[in-house]
């Protein structure tokens, strides 16, 4: 299997997201029923999406995070190092 780049699993989770959002608004959808001989498990659906999200969510914490800092570079009339850390 070939190794996920940043953006498509950033597109994956959105996917699930947004899958998670329309089962959310249709509560109907996931109630677990059996009718005769046929059973609809639609929590199995919302326990898996949310499993498949922790998994890409994992891998995706994984990418090394950028990160910034700010500095005030300066010195003073007689060459004294005036700089400042800002943060991040």
């Amino acid at each position: 299997m070939a190794e996920l780049t940043q953006a498509e699993l950033e597109s994956k989770i959105s996917t699930i997201d947004a899958q998670l959002a329309t089962l959310m608004a249709a509560p109907s959808s996931i109630v677990d029923y059996k009718i005769g001989q046929k059973s609809v498990s639609g929590s199995q659906k919302v326990e898996s999406l949310l499993k498949m999200r922790e998994v890409y969510q994992k891998l995706l914490d994984a990418f090394p995070a950028e990160g910034f800092q700010r500095l005030a570079l300066d010195t003073d009339e007689y060459g004294e190092d005036q700089t400042e850390y800002l943060g991040d």
